[in-house]
């Protein structure tokens, strides 16, 4: 009985690594659905700083979604 790739694939479960380019809400979604992932890591690349540093002046960052953004955020947890 030769086994079927889906089964191998399940089986061996290779180390993957993924970068997402973009921390907005659709890079920071697609990295959570990743992690949810066996054997996943996911590097998040962004153009602006990280602003959880306080070293300089603190920021806000706001975001709104509209329905679509809102209907996808649902379903993944």
């Amino acid at each position: 009985h030769r086994p079927s790739r889906t089964t191998l694939f399940a089986s061996n479960k290779p180390e993957l690594n993924v970068v997402v380019v973009g921390a907005g809400p659709a890079g920071l979604l697609l990295s959570h659905l990743l992690l949810q992932q066996a054997n996943v890591k996911v590097s998040v690349l962004d153009s602006r700083s990280d602003p959880r540093r306080l070293d300089k002046e603190e920021r806000a960052y706001a975001l709104g979604f509209g329905m679509r953004g809102r209907t996808a955020i649902r379903q993944i947890d």
